[in-house]
This record gives structure tokens, C-alpha cells and sequence, in this order.
């Protein structure tokens, strides 16, 4: 465990201690807080079960190219216009313990909604569905950026990637369960009270995650050196660091290209459902088995996290979603589709420690919350364009085939510019390798 965990370049006698006392005790809350919230969305997941959802309310094409990038627009529209104001703050627990309230209690008002609201309106049923996870999404973004600083704060260099993996593995075996309680309610309340049960399990899990949250220590009277970069938290901020970083100018490219796979897989399940006929239900089965695949993708991407670093792990997750795209498109049977989502379980998973992982490492002696606010504010264009586009592409044709080969062109062109413009910050970061304890 290290004693240091920042240093600025341009003051080599400024560091900050890590306060040991509180880190143990705060990387673990770290894991079983992340955990449980990650699982508890897992009974709503906006990428197999609540498309499925959606179409059965009434909802149409374009509302389902959407959904799965939902909650992350959420989480993106508010940091660009806060992160400014939380890198000024000294201390990020108390307005976390705020906004993390409002970021769960939307699945409260759903589940209460949806249990009374009656069978005959859909509409509004499809209209709390549909939001919930964009309301949770904008309360959670306020405060990402300083909710990332405080992690940077409690949470050692080393085990950045395996306490991230840590979590969402004990949230994918959580999702396993998900999956199986999921199928069993769909198939037996197939109306709003089967919808409305699985927004309450999930609000059960999203509950305890924040009661286990408020046991946080945040640590007092540290003093953060000042980053080496003086860019702004503003657009010519952004620009700024577009203009000097080539290394990370190029990382945006290669995201942009990733970010075209939420271009299929908003209807991998739909195409599931529709190719196999099977129920509503059968998203349940979908879910567990991306659970499945979650867990392996954690344990691959906490391990060559650690010892590799980020940019191979970003590179592993590209290759799996191609095998997981080539079964949606190929697969007849609904064994052909579960190993599909097995393989986007894998993806997702390395995908989330990979790129979290790269960005706190590349930023390290910079500005973090202004190179986080930049990565979603781009991240947000693509998503919301991927979603564009698959609604223009479902809409031109039924055949799934133009969603695929779209996805695949985009994580082939990321795959190229990782390969051979994209360097691992973990060894060529001045930061990280010029004596810096991590």
C-alpha cells in the first residue's frame, strides 16, 4: 500500500500522505457500495431487459435505440456544467451524500407507480420507465467528477484497477441472481406488476449501496498539489488539451469509434426475442448469462489491469465484442444468443475498467475532473449519435445486419488506433514513472 498518491512535477518536494487509517476501510466500502448499486441496476438493465419492456408498453424503434445509453447521458449533461465548481470544492462526501439520495429514490417512486398505476395505461408506465434511469443518470453526473477525486483520494494506485473489478464482479454475481428472478416474475406477471416488482429489487439494492456509502471517512486537512496544467474547466479548456496531448487526442478517437457498438446493441435482445420466440421472460436468461460473462470479464480486466495496464485490457474488450456482435447477427438458437450476451458481458466489464482506469492514470498530476468532464462530454456526442443512428438504421430496415456491420466498423477502427497511436499511461506517464510511489 502506498504513502503517496499525487505529486506534482513542477514541486517535487509536494506530495500528499495517503491516510492509511481511513483507506482500508474506505477501499472496501469502495467495493461493496459499487457492488451493490451495480447489481441492483441489474434487474432494470437498459441493455437486455428494459428494451424488451419498452416495446411490450408500446414503445417504438427509436425509444429502444436509446435506452441502454439513457442513464449515461444522464450522468454526462451535468459534469460539463459542473466540474468547474467541483474542483473548488475542499471536500466532495457531503454533496455526494445529496445527490446520492436523489439518484436512487427515482426507482422508489417507479416501483410505488407502476405496483398502483392500472394495466390500461401504458403511456404513463412507458413514460416511468423509460425516465427513471435518465433522472438517476443527471442527479449521479452533478457529481461524478468530484465522486472520481474522492476515489483517486481513498482508493491506492495499484489496486485502482482490482478494486474496480472487484465490484463489479460481486455486482454481476448479484446480476446472475438478477437474471434468474428477472425470467421467473416476467413469466409470472407479465403485466405492469412484473415491471413494477423488478424497479423494487432494484431500489432494495440501490438502498442498501447507499447506506453502506454513508460510512465513508473523507479525508480531512488534504492538501492536493496543484496541477502541472493550467487548461480551464471550459470549452477552451478542452481544446487546449486537444491541442497538447496528442496521446490522449488520439484515445478520443479510439472511444468515438468504441462508442458505435450502443448502435446494435440497443436491439440485441429484441432481435433475440423476435429470432427465437421466445417471451419477455426470455431476457431474464439473456441477463444472467451477461452477468456470467461479467464476471470473467472483471477478473480478466482487474488482473491485466494490474499488471499490464489499461490499454490492453481496452484492447481485449474490442475483440470480445466482435465475437459478441457475430453471434447476435449469426445465432438461430437461444443458446447462440446467451453466448452473445455472455461475450458483451466480457466487454462491458473490461470496457468499464479500461477506460476508467486510462483516464485516471493519464491525468494523473493534471487536471482530473476537467479530463473526465472532456471524455464525457464527448462520449455523450457519440451516444447520443449511435442512438440516432440505429433508429435511422431500424427504421430503413428490419434486418439486423447494418446495426452489426455498423458496430463492427467501429470497433475495428478502434482497435487500429489503439494499436498504433494510443500509448498505456501506466508507462509513459512522467507522472506515474519519474519516482512517484504507486
Amino acid at each position: 500500500m502506498s504513502n503517496t498518491l499525487d505529486n506534482d512535477p513542477d514541486q517535487k518536494t509536494q506530495s500528499f500522505s495517503e491516510p492509511t487509517r481511513y483507506t482500508r476501510r474506505n477501499f472496501w466500502i469502495f467495493v461493496f457500495e459499487g457492488s451493490l448499486y451495480g447489481g441492483g441496476l441489474s434487474f432494470v438493465a437498459l441493455d437486455s431487459v428494459i428494451p424488451g419492456v419498452v416495446l411490450n408498453l408500446g414503445g417504438g424503434d427509436t425509444l429502444v435505440a436509446f435506452l441502454p445509453t439513457m442513464m449515461f447521458l444522464g450522468f454526462c449533461i451535468p459534469q460539463l456544467l459542473t466540474v468547474k465548481w467541483m474542483e473548488s470544492l475542499p471536500r466532495y462526501l457531503p454533496v455526494l451524500r445529496i445527490t446520492g439520495f436523489f439518484q436512487r429514490i427515482v426507482y422508489l417512486i417507479a416501483f410505488v407507480a407502476l405496483w398502483f398505476l392500472p394495466e390500461d395505461q401504458t403511456l404513463i408506465a412507458l413514460i416511468l420507465v423509460a425516465t427513471c434511469p435518465l433522472i438517476s443518470g443527471l442527479f449521479g453526473g452533478i457529481t461524478i467528477t468530484g465522486w472520481m477525486r474522492m476515489t483517486a483520494r481513498t482508493v491506492p494506485g495499484k489496486k485502482r484497477s482490482s478494486g474496480t473489478a472487484s465490484r463489479n464482479l460481486i455486482a454481476a454475481l448479484i446480476g446472475i441472481f438478477a437474471g434468474i428472478f428477472v425470467e421467473q416474475i416476467l413469466a409470472r406477471e407479465s403485466g405492469l406488476r412484473g415491471i413494477s416488482i423488478i424497479h423494487g429489487m432494484s431500489f432494495l439494492f440501490l438502498a442498501i449501496s447507499y447506506l453502506v456509502f454513508l460510512f465513508t471517512d473523507e479525508p480531512e486537512g488534504v492538501v492536493e498539489p496543484k496541477a502541472a496544467s493550467t487548461e480551464s474547466s471550459t470549452l477552451s479548456g478542452f481544446k487546449e488539451i486537444l491541442r497538447k496531448d496528442q496521446i490522449f487526442r488520439y484515445y478520443i478517437f479510439n472511444r468515438m469509434g468504441a462508442m458505435l457498438v450502443w448502435v446494435l446493441v440497443p436491439f440485441m435482445a429484441v432481435h433475440a426475442i423476435a429470432v427465437t420466440e421466445a417471451g419477455l421472460e426470455f431476457t431474464g436468461r439473456l441477463l444472467a448469462f451477461q452477468m456470467a460473462g461479467n464476471i470473467i470479464g472483471n477478473i480478466l480486466g482487474g488482473f491485466l489491469g494490474d499488471k499490464k495496464g489499461s490499454l490492453l485490457v481496452l484492447l481485449v474488450a474490442r475483440i470480445v465484442f466482435i465475437v459478441a456482435a457475430l453471434c447476435s447477427l449469426l445465432s438461430q438458437t437461444p443458446l447462440g444468443f446467451c453466448i452473445g450476451f455472455a461475450c458483451w458481458g466480457v466487454t462491458f466489464a473490461m470496457q468499464m475498467i479500461g477506460e476508467q482506469t486510462f483516464i485516471v492514470e493519464h491525468a494523473f498530476g493534471k487536471k482530473l475532473p476537467t479530463y473526465v468532464a472532456f471524455g464525457a462530454s464527448v462520449a455523450l456526442v457519440m451516444m447520443f449519435s449511435a442512438g440516432a443512428l440505429a433508429a435511422l438504421l431500424r427504421r430503413s430496415s428490419d434486418s439486423i445486419w447494418p446495426l452489426g456491420m455498423t458496430a463492427l466498423f467501429g470497433v475495428t477502427s478502434s482497435i487500429i488506433i489503439l494499436m498504433t497511436r494510443v500509448k498505456d499511461p501506466r508507462f509513459h506517464n512522467p507522472a506515474l514513472t519519474n519516482g512517484t510511489t504507486r
